[in-house]
């Protein structure tokens, strides 16, 4: 399975492995940052319904789409 990760500003999805879901979503922007090149303090992700992640909170413990 995979985690997916859709990018508003160009129509794209970003794709990783599913462990990142057990991980901080800090340290999922850390991936992001290191597979695509965009800088943390650049990203601001949201779930389904536009909830703000926060930063220490586990990925999964979030209520978001397939």
């Amino acid at each position: 399975m995979k985690l997916y990760v859709f990018q508003v500003n160009n129509g794209s999805t970003l794709t990783f492995d599913t462990d990142l879901a057990v991980q901080t979503v800090l340290e999922l922007k850390h991936a992001i940052q290191a597979k695509y090149k965009t800088a943390v303090q650049h990203q601001v992700l949201v779930v389904n319904g536009g909830e703000c992640m926060a930063a220490d909170r586990r990925v999964c413990s979030y209520s978001a789409g397939t």
